[in-house]
């Protein structure tokens, strides 16, 4: 069933784009389900520096009202869908 709701986000995600992102991110269900997926992934720590940089310098632009675990979450969710996808 969590599959089912991943290719939805992923297809929602192509369709839309960041909005829908920001969406998951902002929305418990669909953050944790892809929580969950990213579980399944290689941690970010092990991305290449510069990805880093770029992926935390998004999400400090885009969630500046999250606290640093939100944001470490948001993070994790930015990644999972860019590896996914």
């Amino acid at each position: 069933m969590f599959q089912e709701l991943v290719t939805i986000y992923l297809r929602q995600f192509t369709e839309i784009g960041e909005p829908f992102l920001i969406t998951i991110c902002n929305c418990k269900v669909p953050s944790m389900i892809m929580l969950q997926e990213y579980k399944k992934l290689l941690p970010i720590e092990q991305m290449p520096d510069k990805d880093k940089k770029e992926l935390k310098r998004y999400v400090m632009d885009a969630f500046p009202h999250k606290n640093i675990s939100e944001k470490l979450d948001c993070a994790k969710i930015v990644y999972t869908i860019g590896t996914l996808l």
